[in-house]
């Protein structure tokens, strides 16, 4: 029963996910600053008003390194980054979760290590079952449980909110993009535009 109502779940957030076709007929692009250890992405609308209380944020993500996040107590999660924080209408989070796995590039994109939202969780369960394009590998907990490296530990408070088994869950990996196509796509449109002014 658990694994039919996570089933249908997951087929909800599919057909409700927004794409880039979406987005240009919003009229927004997706805006990225670029600091030393952290993006921000988020949805931004192309032509803005003069009235600022027109305009409506549909959401943004934060990623930033793990090592660098409370003092490197989580670990260092393989070098990967975390995801921060996400707010987003509903249908346009996977599009920017899209777009910071890209970001994270070779070093990869991890869940926030102690607190995801179940709707944030269905993102992460459909990348490891239903995205073949999107590869992951497994952490290990602070306590060396799985490998005798640490390189690969991280605190996996997450995983454990939703599963005794820890390492079973999506939310015990990290996420790699084979490439960056859609980044490459939202570019060809002129739909994504970047800020390197904090580096």
């Amino acid at each position: 029963m658990n694994y039919l109502r996570s089933f249908i779940r997951q087929v909800l957030l599919t057909e409700s996910a927004k794409n880039i076709q979406d987005l240009g007929d919003k009229g927004y692009r997706i805006f990225v600053e670029q600091y030393i250890d952290q993006f921000i992405i988020s949805y931004d609308l192309q032509s803005p008003s003069d009235d600022e209380d027109s305009e409506i944020s549909l959401g943004s993500i934060t990623i930033s390194r793990l090592s660098k996040m409370y003092g490197g107590r989580d670990g260092p999660g393989l070098g990967c980054w975390v995801v921060a924080g996400v707010d987003a209408y509903s249908g346009w989070g996977p599009l920017l979760y899209d777009v910071a796995i890209e970001l994270a590039g070779t070093e990869g994109l991890a869940p926030d290590r102690a607190s995801v939202s179940a709707d944030a969780k269905l993102v992460w369960d459909y990348y490891l079952e239903r995205r073949p394009d999107i590869k992951h590998r497994q952490l290990d907990d602070l306590n060396n449980t799985l490998t005798p490296s640490p390189n690969d530990n991280a605190f996996q408070g997450s995983a454990l909110r939703y599963n005794r088994n820890w390492s079973a869950s999506s939310l015990s990996k990290v996420y790699y993009a084979n490439g960056t196509p859609t980044m490459d796509r939202l570019k060809e449109l002129g739909l994504i535009e970047f800020d390197h002014s904090q580096l």
